[in-house]
């Protein structure tokens, strides 16, 4: 007996896509703490007791498992209130230079500095910061010239004379902090270029990095040998000359810095020492975001000062950026009873999972308590999220988003990941967020230099100045995260019908001259990705054995022939019946009949 098999092999094309949810809150697990212990001192901070060291890390940017990339803020500053005059922003280091540091991680989890990149103006540029403190220098309250092409983290726009003319909104917290040394009396110059430095991310292409700024605010965009390239500032604003003293409050020069002012005009009503705290890039370099540490300050008001915003951009060239979203962000509100108020929450640093989800790192910037405050990170999905890149209300003059706390708009999803107060987190400052290649949370704190500054700081001369350790760390705290992101695993199953017999049955032996019923088996293999499947045999006829034929008819059955589901591997028994009477005349030889065997489906 033959057969007739039609066998398709089963083949999956399994497919593995990650795809970041803000709809998924993984869980952590905190893994190690890495602390710096070998911070040097900064030039012209021997006059305090003890000297002021390297610190205020503010940013974090993977580069393998056990090293990263970070910028220092401005420098060592405080905010003291001075003799009746209010507060005054203090520089103890005024000649220190914002710089970019390659970081390890050690075997027994030190931090260890590998490389220092100054932050500097083009070969040949002089810095007009440095040429007044190389021709006004001032030891004693660290006055220093330093290398005259490194930028400082003096403010840019410090004065009502530059403010007048820099297209800035009139009121004086539209402008950067006028700056003094550490005396509190004595004005130190302003820097066209100075940054204050909040946010770091390195593109894979040129091993460039962007780099987010509190100033103005802006992105700014410096070479991998940490020279400044170009930058990217609001709408209508520049940083001009005071006409009154141009040489002590310089203005730019866009042959030494080029310039894009394609930030939303909005984006000039940034709150005071609140701009451009976050900023990130996709995998590829090419999509670059930041976000400002707080809600802007335009004339209809901050509302409930929850809303921040949030911009996107195509630097496929990165020397010529192009805005292409903008969308809005909900700070979450205090918890009741944290003692924490809504203007002490903010925005402080961005990492961009892909070009659509991004995690967020909110923090209170007041206390280090362990478990006390609100540090917490979120991941947001621009998914269905307003873009108000083309909004020229919004994005003008006169905006209202904020003041109506973004009414009409829909606003960024937003999900909750992880409190650090829940394991204990003792700084005020975690500004530095990202993830490892291997998918660890890491999260860098700004210890803001390591010292305090008590207010009308000229009083005293033990130490100089009212300064003073503060004995913070830098630290790094590392976070094993499961769950990160929902995975898609799909598989595809062609079209299946497979039939498998076995050995040919048989029944032995007939008896010439005796009525008897026979029986015989053979076994089938069943496989069907069908919706339906129906098992049958052509038409069975008779035995034959040459020119003779049995007279009664081949019997066949099954012991399943039909089947409304797919199936695999189902065993059928299929069972041969022939019916011999006692006056057959039965040839000498074999009889036999060959059956065609068929699996067939109206559902493929």
């Amino acid at each position: 007996m033959s057969k007739t098999v039609v066998a398709v092999a089963a083949v999956a094309a399994l497919t593995f896509a990650p795809a970041a949810s803000a709809a998924v809150t993984p869980a952590f697990t905190l893994e190690s703490k890495s602390v710096w212990g070998a911070a040097q001192p900064l030039v012209g901070t021997s006059i305090y007791t003890p000297p002021v060291n390297e610190g205020g890390w503010s940013a974090f940017a993977p580069i393998d498992d056990s090293t990263f990339w970070t910028v220092s803020d401005r420098g060592p500053n405080g905010l003291p209130a001075v003799g009746g005059t209010g507060t005054r922003r203090t520089f103890l280091s005024p000649s220190f230079t914002p710089t970019i540091y390659k970081v390890a991680i050690g075997s027994g989890g030190a931090l260890n500095v590998v490389q220092r990149i100054p932050i500097h103006l083009k070969a040949g540029a002089v810095n007009p910061a440095r040429a007044w403190m190389q021709a006004n220098p001032n030891p004693g309250l660290g006055v220093l010239p330093g290398d005259q092409n490194h930028i400082t983290g003096l403010s840019q726009i410090a004065t009502a004379g530059q403010g007048g003319i820099s297209g800035l909104p009139t009121a004086a917290s539209a402008r950067d902090e006028v700056p003094y040394a550490a005396d509190g009396t004595t004005p130190l110059p302003s820097d066209p270029y100075g940054l204050d430095s909040e946010s770091i991310a390195v593109d894979p292409r040129d091993g460039s990095f962007w780099i987010g700024d509190e100033y103005r605010p802006s992105l700014v965009h410096v070479a991998a040998d940490g020279t400044l390239l170009n930058r990217i500032v609001p709408d209508g604003v520049t940083v001009p000359a005071d006409p009154a003293n141009p040489a002590k409050f310089a203005g730019e020069d866009e042959a030494v810095v080029k310039t894009h002012r394609i930030l939303p005009r909005a984006f000039a009503f940034r709150r005071q020492n609140r701009g451009m705290e976050g900023g990130t890039l996709t995998a590829d370099g090419k999509t670059l975001f930041g976000m400002l540490q707080s809600s802007i300050v335009p004339p209809a008001g901050q509302g409930d000062g929850r809303t921040l915003r949030l911009v996107r951009f195509d630097v496929s060239d990165s020397l010529n950026p192009k805005l292409t979203g903008e969308w809005i962000y909900r700070l979450s509100a205090p918890q009741p009873g944290s003692g924490i108020n809504q203007a002490d929450l903010s925005n402080s640093d961005i990492y961009a999972l892909d070009a659509t989800h991004i995690i967020v790192d909110e923090h209170d910037n007041v206390t280090s308590v362990p478990g006390a405050g609100e540090k917490r990170v979120y991941a947001i999905d621009l998914e269905g999220a307003t873009n108000l890149v083309d909004d020229a209300v919004q994005n003008g003059n006169a905006p209202t988003l904020e003041s109506t706390n973004g009414a009409g708009v829909t606003p960024v999803a937003k999900t909750f990941w992880l409190s650090l107060d829940d394991w204990g987190y003792d700084h005020d400052k975690p500004e530095g967020l990202g993830l490892f290649p291997n998918g660890d949370l890491a999260m860098l704190d700004d210890n803001d230099f390591g010292f305090e500054q008590g207010n009308d700081p000229a009083a005293t001369s033990t130490p100089p100045f009212k300064v003073s350790a503060s004995g913070k760390t830098t630290e790094l705290w590392r976070y094993d995260v499961s769950n990160l992101v929902e995975a898609t695993v799909g598989g595809s199953v062609p079209a299946t019908l497979s039939l498998t017999l076995g050995a040919p049955a048989t029944f032995g032996a007939f008896t010439p001259g005796v009525t008897r019923d026979y029986t015989a088996t053979t076994a089938a293999n069943v496989i069907s990705t069908a919706g339906d499947a129906t098992l049958s045999v052509s038409d069975p006829g008779h035995l034959t054995n040459g020119a003779f034929s049995l007279p009664s008819p081949l019997g066949v059955a099954f012991s399943k022939s039909r089947w409304t589901a797919p199936t695999a591997n189902e065993p059928v028994t299929i069972t041969f019946s022939q019916h011999v009477d006692a006056g057959d005349a039965l040839r000498t030889g074999a009889y036999s009949k060959t059956l065609t065997f068929t699996l067939s489906t109206t559902t493929p």
